[in-house]
Protein backbone atom coordinates (compact mmCIF):
# COMPACT_ATOMS: atom_id res chain seq x y z
CA UNK A 1 0.00 0.00 0.00
CA UNK A 2 1.48 3.31 -1.04
CA UNK A 3 1.67 6.07 1.60
CA UNK A 4 -0.85 8.56 -0.50
CA UNK A 5 -3.27 5.27 -0.34
CA UNK A 6 -2.70 4.38 3.55
CA UNK A 7 -3.30 8.17 4.20
CA UNK A 8 -6.84 7.98 2.61
CA UNK A 9 -7.75 5.09 4.27
CA UNK A 10 -6.96 5.83 7.54
CA UNK A 11 -8.33 9.48 7.16
CA UNK A 12 -11.85 7.98 5.72
CA UNK A 13 -11.60 5.90 8.46
CA UNK A 14 -10.78 8.81 11.52
CA UNK A 15 -13.60 11.05 10.24
CA UNK A 16 -16.18 8.13 9.69
CA UNK A 17 -15.96 6.24 13.06
CA UNK A 18 -18.15 9.46 15.00
CA UNK A 19 -20.82 9.11 12.11
CA UNK A 20 -20.69 4.89 12.83
CA UNK A 21 -20.83 5.73 16.46
CA UNK A 22 -23.64 8.07 16.08
CA UNK A 23 -26.03 5.61 14.38
CA UNK A 24 -24.87 2.80 16.62
CA UNK A 25 -25.93 5.13 19.76
CA UNK A 26 -29.41 6.40 18.10
CA UNK A 27 -29.99 2.48 17.39
CA UNK A 28 -29.37 1.89 21.40
CA UNK A 29 -31.72 3.93 22.34
CA UNK A 30 -34.40 2.89 20.35
CA UNK A 31 -33.99 0.09 21.67
CA UNK A 32 -33.97 0.33 24.96
CA UNK A 33 -37.08 2.36 24.34
CA UNK A 34 -38.74 -0.59 23.02
CA UNK A 35 -38.14 -2.81 25.10
CA UNK A 36 -40.01 -1.09 28.41
CA UNK A 37 -42.54 -2.99 29.88
CA UNK A 38 -45.39 -2.03 30.65
CA UNK A 39 -47.40 -3.09 33.80
CA UNK A 40 -51.97 -2.81 33.83
CA UNK A 41 -52.91 -2.25 37.09
CA UNK A 42 -56.82 -2.13 37.67
CA UNK A 43 -57.45 0.27 40.51
CA UNK A 44 -60.95 -0.62 41.40
CA UNK A 45 -59.91 -2.87 44.00
CA UNK A 46 -57.99 -0.37 46.06
CA UNK A 47 -60.49 2.11 47.15
CA UNK A 48 -58.40 4.56 48.69
CA UNK A 49 -57.27 6.16 45.38
CA UNK A 50 -60.67 6.71 44.67
CA UNK A 51 -58.97 10.08 46.45
CA UNK A 52 -56.99 12.53 46.00
CA UNK A 53 -54.25 11.77 48.06
CA UNK A 54 -54.96 7.85 49.03
CA UNK A 55 -52.39 5.34 49.19
CA UNK A 56 -52.07 1.75 47.82
CA UNK A 57 -49.29 -0.90 47.93
CA UNK A 58 -49.82 -3.32 44.83
CA UNK A 59 -48.33 -6.01 43.41
CA UNK A 60 -48.89 -7.30 39.55
CA UNK A 61 -46.85 -9.65 37.60
CA UNK A 62 -43.45 -9.57 40.29
CA UNK A 63 -43.64 -5.75 40.42
CA UNK A 64 -44.46 -4.04 43.77
CA UNK A 65 -45.69 -0.40 43.85
CA UNK A 66 -46.66 2.20 45.92
CA UNK A 67 -49.69 3.44 44.05
CA UNK A 68 -51.11 7.64 45.09
CA UNK A 69 -54.04 9.49 43.60
CA UNK A 70 -52.63 12.82 42.97
CA UNK A 71 -55.45 14.09 41.16
CA UNK A 72 -58.62 12.84 39.41
CA UNK A 73 -56.95 12.55 36.48
CA UNK A 74 -53.68 11.61 37.67
CA UNK A 75 -52.01 8.63 39.58
CA UNK A 76 -48.27 8.81 41.04
CA UNK A 77 -46.62 5.13 40.79
CA UNK A 78 -43.68 4.40 43.02
CA UNK A 79 -41.43 1.47 43.16
CA UNK A 80 -42.48 -0.24 46.92
CA UNK A 81 -38.82 -1.58 47.69
CA UNK A 82 -36.99 0.47 50.12
CA UNK A 83 -33.36 1.33 48.29
CA UNK A 84 -31.68 0.64 51.46
CA UNK A 85 -31.81 -2.95 51.61
CA UNK A 86 -34.49 -3.90 49.19
CA UNK A 87 -37.34 -4.42 51.83
CA UNK A 88 -40.92 -3.70 50.55
CA UNK A 89 -42.84 -0.89 51.65
CA UNK A 90 -46.04 -1.43 51.81
CA UNK A 91 -49.38 -3.45 53.52
CA UNK A 92 -47.23 -6.16 54.59
CA UNK A 93 -43.90 -4.51 55.70
CA UNK A 94 -44.59 -1.13 55.88
CA UNK A 95 -46.72 1.59 56.62
CA UNK A 96 -49.67 3.68 53.93
CA UNK A 97 -51.26 5.94 56.34
CA UNK A 98 -50.66 9.21 58.57
CA UNK A 99 -49.23 10.42 54.73
CA UNK A 100 -45.28 9.09 54.95
CA UNK A 101 -44.60 5.68 53.68
CA UNK A 102 -41.89 4.04 56.37
CA UNK A 103 -40.29 0.71 55.39
CA UNK A 104 -40.54 -1.42 58.63
CA UNK A 105 -37.29 -2.93 58.13
CA UNK A 106 -35.12 -0.11 59.01
CA UNK A 107 -37.38 2.70 59.44
CA UNK A 108 -36.89 4.74 56.69
CA UNK A 109 -39.36 7.46 55.73
CA UNK A 110 -40.40 8.46 51.90
CA UNK A 111 -42.68 11.89 51.25
CA UNK A 112 -45.84 10.41 49.38
CA UNK A 113 -45.74 12.79 46.91
CA UNK A 114 -42.17 12.94 45.25
CA UNK A 115 -41.50 9.29 46.77
CA UNK A 116 -37.81 11.15 48.68
CA UNK A 117 -36.29 10.31 51.52
CA UNK A 118 -37.83 12.07 54.63
CA UNK A 119 -35.54 10.60 57.50
CA UNK A 120 -32.91 7.37 56.98
CA UNK A 121 -30.99 5.38 56.83
CA UNK A 122 -32.13 5.20 53.34
CA UNK A 123 -29.94 7.60 51.25
CA UNK A 124 -31.98 7.89 47.77
CA UNK A 125 -35.77 8.07 46.74
CA UNK A 126 -38.39 5.67 45.55
CA UNK A 127 -37.66 4.87 42.09
CA UNK A 128 -40.74 6.82 40.30
CA UNK A 129 -42.39 5.41 37.28
CA UNK A 130 -43.80 6.77 34.33
CA UNK A 131 -47.53 5.88 33.57
CA UNK A 132 -50.73 6.94 31.93
CA UNK A 133 -53.77 6.40 33.98
CA UNK A 134 -57.14 5.93 32.57
CA UNK A 135 -60.02 7.15 35.31
CA UNK A 136 -62.64 5.63 32.80
CA UNK A 137 -61.65 2.43 32.94
CA UNK A 138 -59.63 2.59 36.36
CA UNK A 139 -56.29 1.48 34.95
CA UNK A 140 -52.76 2.27 35.28
CA UNK A 141 -50.11 1.65 32.80
CA UNK A 142 -46.98 1.62 33.97
CA UNK A 143 -43.84 1.63 32.40
CA UNK A 144 -40.79 -0.52 34.04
Amino acid sequence: MERREFLRVSLGAVIGLPVVASVLNSCETDVNKAQDKVVVVDISPYPALNTVGGLAFVQVDNYSFILRRASQNTIAAFSAVCPHQGCLIGDQMGELHNHKLRCMCHGAEFDPQTGAVTQGPATTGLTQYRNEFDPQSKTVKIYV
